[in-house]
């Protein structure tokens, strides 16, 4: 019987966090995949990303390959990609291990995204969207796409909820023009990353998943947004960070920072909370019951929580 999960005979004892297999198995990470990243409404990046017509903006959902592109019309267009093996016979062996391969084909839930992908300047698809978008992509089968202030997010089941704009916080309906943007590779299993980027070391409140904690002259209010968005405010600027597992225990954060406070000053205070060894007991218990109902809401197991068996 696995570990992962609680047993269907035994109820668990629970314990202040997740079973450590949680961060660490390939196992788990199938469960995330069929309970979270297909089930929730997944923040893939901002406006910016894609800022003229026939842009195109790749991102890997879990194991699924999607893309978001900017029609003529300025509507966005979300698509799962043409190439979801990436030509491949089989997939390969070091494919199916729980990290994201590097290869020349980078749109297949495999592979590692590539950065945002530009039109020509006839406005027509370049030649390195082909394995997105093949001859026909109005025939590729089609992803919900969502957009609030300058965030772009995206639901991978047809008949999932809508999307709820008050799960973001509402000032980031107003942010000004991008003023940096970086992705930042980062050594942890997504949810301890998530969990660090989210909580202070020094936290002075808390409420609703949020948490406000000092850095400098500004204290600075952290609101995770299930499951993979992180909005960081501090006086006139916010940092958005969109966090995205590539292996077991790699992140890439996708970051972009709004307002007055520079790009650089935002990457040392994810660098100082990545740090961190201790990630604050409020936040592993949001995190715990907010993936735990996830869970049991695709299961008829018991709510996954720490426990033992005997």
């Amino acid at each position: 019987m696995s570990e992962i999960v609680a047993s269907r005979v035994k109820a668990p004892v629970r314990t202040s966090s997740l079973n450590a297999d949680a961060y660490r198995t390939l196992a788990f990470a199938q469960i995330e995949d069929d309970a979270v990243w297909t089930r929730e409404w997944i923040c893939i990046g901002v406006d910016e990303d894609i800022p003229v017509a026939g842009d195109l903006l790749p991102f890997t959902v879990g194991d699924h390959a999607v893309h978001v592109q900017r029609l003529a019309s300025g509507r966005l267009a979300g698509r799962f990609n043409l190439a979801q093996h990436g030509g491949c016979r089989v997939v390969p062996l070091q494919c199916r291990q729980g990290a994201k391969t590097s290869c020349s084909f980078t749109s297949c839930g495999h592979s590692r995204d590539r950065a945002p992908l530009t039109a020509a300047e006839t406005g027509t698809p370049s030649p390195e969207m082909y394995q997105y978008l093949g001859l026909r992509p109005e025939r590729l089968l089609g992803v919900r796409v969502a957009a609030f202030g300058p965030l772009l997010f995206v639901h991978l089941d047809p008949a999932g909820k809508a999307f709820e704009a008050g799960a973001v916080p509402a000032a980031i309906a107003s942010v000004s023009e991008r003023r940096g943007n970086e992705w930042i590779e980062l050594s942890g299993n997504w949810k301890h990353v998530g969990q660090r980027i989210a909580a202070g070391a020094k936290l002075v409140g808390a409420r609703d998943g949020g948490a406000t904690f000092e850095s400098g002259d500004d204290p600075v209010r952290a609101t995770w947004c299930f499951p993979n968005l992180i909005v960081l405010s501090a006086g006139k600027s916010t940092c958005v960070i969109v966090l995205q597992p590539v292996a077991l225990q790699r992140t890439v954060c996708r970051v972009s920072v709004y307002g007055s406070q520079s790009l650089a000053r935002w990457q040392d205070l994810l660098e100082r909370r990545c740090a961190a060894i201790d990630i604050p007991a409020d936040s592993a218990r949001w995190l715990e019951s907010t993936l735990a109902a996830r869970i049991a809401r695709r299961t008829n197991l018991l709510p996954l929580t720490g426990y033992a068996t005997t």
